[in-house]
Formats: structure tokens, C-alpha cells, sequence
């Protein structure tokens, strides 16, 4: 027996179902406003379905994060306050701290001594640039001893590449005739048939 449906079940059902979409549409729009309402307030502190248990559990126990931020910050440490220096190590005081309380004597000994290291670091790099120059000549060397290299097997590649192509034009050539031979061949066994068979049905 079939269920016959009638116009009145129609539109109650039809009605039903449009005062259950209106109602999730209000909480859908509360939640993208950030209201909450009776219908979804319990959804915050329980999941919807079961299938979501695990995930809803999981996400209700993650710890909040905070950052911490003080409002009287550690003072900078000295080394960063101290002026720039090339070689602090070697020269903590400066040229001026030293050479303040030097007499006049004193003052071109350490201007002597001064020009005595700097001729010394620029002998150590004028020594430095002929290496660089030794080795990049022999660099340049190795550069040109490579370019004959190519060079030579450039011009052996070619000279083999002629004689490949000189044998591949004799074995042309040699195909060729073998096959003109089995034509020629062909024919003279057709016309040996050709004279048996007049032979025989004269």
C-alpha cells in the first residue's frame, strides 16, 4: 500500500523544514558575529556529534599561550656601548689613549713603530698577491694546455667522422649493387622459366 501525499502533509513538511533552516541560519550568523544564543550555546562545551568527542576533547585541553613582557628590560652590556675598533684585541686603547701622555721623542718612536708594522702587513700582502698572481698564471696554464686538448680530439673526431662518412658511402654503394645483382638475377630466372614452360606445352 503506497502513502499517498497530500498538498496539507506537503506544505507542513515544507514548513517544518524552513523553520529548521531559518533557525540554523540565526545561529550561524550569531557565531560569525561573535553572539551566542541559547540553540548553540551548549555547543561550546560539549561537540555536536560523537564522532567529534576526540576532537572536541583535544581541543579543549590545549593550554593557552602567554607572552611575558617586562616593563623594565635589562640594561645592554658594556661591550656593545665600547666604540669600534678593526683589531680590539691587538688595540683595546686606541691611538689617542696611548700617544696622550708620550713626550715628543717618544711621540716618533711610536709613530716609527707604527709605520715599521704597517710596512710589514703590506710586504705580507704584496706577498700575498704574488701567490695569487703565481697561482693565477698557472691556472691560465692549465686553461690553455686544456684548450689544445679539445682542440687535438676536435680535429681527430673530424678526421674519423670523414672516414665513417667515406665508409658508409662505400657501403652504399655496395648495397646498391647487390641490389641490382638480385634483379638482374630475378630476371634471368623468369626468362629460364619462361623458356622451359614454352618448351614444354609446344
Amino acid at each position: 500500500m503506497t502513502k499517498k501525499w497530500t498538498p496539507i502533509i506537503v506544505l507542513a513538511r515544507l514548513a517544518d523544514s524552513l523553520a529548521s533552516l531559518r533557525r540554523q541560519l540565526e545561529d550561524l550568523k550569531a557565531q560569525f558575529h561573535g553572539f551566542t544564543s541559547e540553540s548553540i550555546e551548549h555547543t561550546l562545551t560539549e561537540p555536536n556529534s560523537n564522532e567529534l568527542a576526540e576532537d572536541f576533547s583535544h581541543a579543549s585541553s590545549r593550554r593557552t599561550k602567554t607572552v611575558r613582557f617586562s616593563d623594565t628590560p635589562a640594561p645592554p652590556s658594556e661591550e656593545l656601548l665600547q666604540p669600534y675598533q678593526d683589531d680590539p684585541a691587538s688595540d683595546s686603547a686606541g691611538y689617542r689613549d696611548q700617544a696622550a701622555n708620550l713626550t715628543n721623542q717618544q711621540l716618533h718612536l711610536y709613530h716609527s713603530q707604527i709605520l715599521e708594522e704597517q710596512d710589514e702587513q703590506l710586504d705580507r700582502l704584496g706577498e700575498s698577491i704574488g701567490r695569487q698572481r703565481d697561482i693565477s698564471i698557472q691556472i691560465g696554464d692549465e686553461l690553455d694546455n686544456h684548450v689544445a686538448m679539445l682542440d687535438a680530439m676536435d680535429t681527430t673526431v673530424d678526421r674519423y667522422q670523414s672516414r665513417l662518412d667515406r665508409a658508409r658511402g662505400a657501403l652504399g654503394k655496395v648495397a646498391k649493387g647487390a641490389g641490382e645483382n638480385k634483379q638482374m638475377t630475378a630476371i634471368v630466372v623468369l626468362i629460364i622459366i619462361l623458356i622451359l614452360l614454352i618448351a614444354i606445352f609446344k
